[in-house]
Protein backbone atom coordinates (compact mmCIF):
# COMPACT_ATOMS: atom_id res chain seq x y z
CA UNK A 1 0.00 0.00 0.00
CA UNK A 2 1.30 3.62 -0.74
CA UNK A 3 1.34 6.32 1.72
CA UNK A 4 -1.48 8.00 -0.40
CA UNK A 5 -3.95 5.12 -0.08
CA UNK A 6 -3.19 4.41 3.39
CA UNK A 7 -3.65 8.00 4.43
CA UNK A 8 -7.48 7.89 2.60
CA UNK A 9 -8.39 4.69 4.37
CA UNK A 10 -7.41 5.78 7.53
CA UNK A 11 -9.47 9.13 6.55
CA UNK A 12 -12.15 6.98 5.81
CA UNK A 13 -12.19 5.03 8.60
CA UNK A 14 -12.43 8.00 11.24
CA UNK A 15 -15.27 9.81 8.73
CA UNK A 16 -17.20 7.03 7.79
CA UNK A 17 -17.65 6.61 12.35
CA UNK A 18 -19.14 9.06 14.67
CA UNK A 19 -17.26 11.95 16.93
CA UNK A 20 -16.84 8.17 19.57
CA UNK A 21 -15.02 6.82 17.37
CA UNK A 22 -11.45 5.66 18.44
CA UNK A 23 -8.61 3.55 17.79
CA UNK A 24 -8.07 0.79 20.81
CA UNK A 25 -4.71 -1.14 21.38
CA UNK A 26 -5.71 -3.83 19.00
CA UNK A 27 -6.46 -1.43 16.21
CA UNK A 28 -4.06 0.84 17.12
CA UNK A 29 -1.64 -2.43 16.40
CA UNK A 30 -3.26 -3.27 13.20
CA UNK A 31 -2.56 0.44 12.24
CA UNK A 32 0.93 0.02 13.40
CA UNK A 33 1.52 -2.96 11.15
CA UNK A 34 0.34 -1.19 8.02
CA UNK A 35 2.11 1.94 9.06
CA UNK A 36 5.00 -0.12 8.76
CA UNK A 37 4.46 -2.27 5.43
CA UNK A 38 3.71 1.32 3.77
CA UNK A 39 5.44 2.29 0.51
CA UNK A 40 7.27 5.67 1.54
CA UNK A 41 8.93 5.93 -2.45
CA UNK A 42 7.68 9.50 -4.31
CA UNK A 43 6.22 10.29 -1.07
CA UNK A 44 6.15 14.01 -0.17
CA UNK A 45 8.37 14.71 2.73
CA UNK A 46 5.32 16.33 4.72
CA UNK A 47 3.27 13.21 4.51
CA UNK A 48 6.58 10.83 5.32
CA UNK A 49 6.42 13.70 8.66
CA UNK A 50 2.74 12.44 9.02
CA UNK A 51 3.39 8.90 9.15
CA UNK A 52 6.09 9.35 12.02
CA UNK A 53 3.47 11.74 13.63
CA UNK A 54 0.80 8.91 13.20
CA UNK A 55 3.32 5.93 14.25
CA UNK A 56 4.08 7.87 17.62
CA UNK A 57 0.60 8.24 18.67
CA UNK A 58 -0.65 4.70 18.05
CA UNK A 59 2.50 3.87 20.38
CA UNK A 60 0.90 6.09 22.81
CA UNK A 61 -2.63 4.36 22.21
CA UNK A 62 -0.68 1.01 22.83
CA UNK A 63 0.34 1.99 25.97
CA UNK A 64 -2.36 4.02 26.99
CA UNK A 65 -4.84 1.78 29.57
CA UNK A 66 -7.44 4.01 29.78
CA UNK A 67 -10.10 4.86 26.71
CA UNK A 68 -10.50 8.51 27.47
CA UNK A 69 -6.41 8.25 26.73
CA UNK A 70 -7.01 6.36 23.53
CA UNK A 71 -9.94 8.88 22.57
CA UNK A 72 -7.72 12.09 23.32
CA UNK A 73 -4.67 10.25 20.80
CA UNK A 74 -7.04 9.11 18.18
CA UNK A 75 -8.49 12.70 17.60
CA UNK A 76 -5.01 14.07 17.26
CA UNK A 77 -4.89 11.55 14.78
CA UNK A 78 -7.90 12.70 13.10
CA UNK A 79 -6.57 16.68 13.63
CA UNK A 80 -3.55 15.86 11.68
CA UNK A 81 -5.05 14.03 8.96
CA UNK A 82 -7.41 16.51 8.41
CA UNK A 83 -4.44 19.08 8.30
CA UNK A 84 -2.26 16.72 5.59
CA UNK A 85 -5.30 16.60 3.11
CA UNK A 86 -5.60 20.18 3.38
CA UNK A 87 -1.99 21.03 3.52
CA UNK A 88 -0.67 18.19 1.20
CA UNK A 89 -2.30 15.20 -0.53
CA UNK A 90 -5.58 17.46 -1.57
CA UNK A 91 -4.83 20.99 -1.74
CA UNK A 92 -8.02 22.50 -3.50
CA UNK A 93 -10.65 20.49 -0.86
CA UNK A 94 -12.65 22.98 1.54
CA UNK A 95 -11.36 24.65 3.66
CA UNK A 96 -7.69 25.14 1.69
CA UNK A 97 -5.41 27.39 3.60
CA UNK A 98 -4.05 28.89 0.75
CA UNK A 99 -4.68 32.76 -0.01
CA UNK A 100 -5.92 33.53 -3.30
CA UNK A 101 -5.34 35.56 -6.29
CA UNK A 102 -7.17 38.67 -7.04
CA UNK A 103 -7.55 40.02 -10.08
CA UNK A 104 -7.54 43.67 -10.76
CA UNK A 105 -11.05 43.95 -11.13
CA UNK A 106 -11.92 41.87 -7.99
CA UNK A 107 -10.04 45.02 -5.96
CA UNK A 108 -12.93 47.19 -4.50
CA UNK A 109 -11.39 50.67 -4.13
CA UNK A 110 -12.62 52.34 -0.52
Amino acid sequence: MKVRELLYWLQGAFEINDDQFFLTAPAAGKLQEKLSKVDKKQADPQVIETIGYIKALTEEILAADRPVTQKRLSDKIKVHLNDIFVHAIEPSIKGDQKPQQKKGSDIVAC
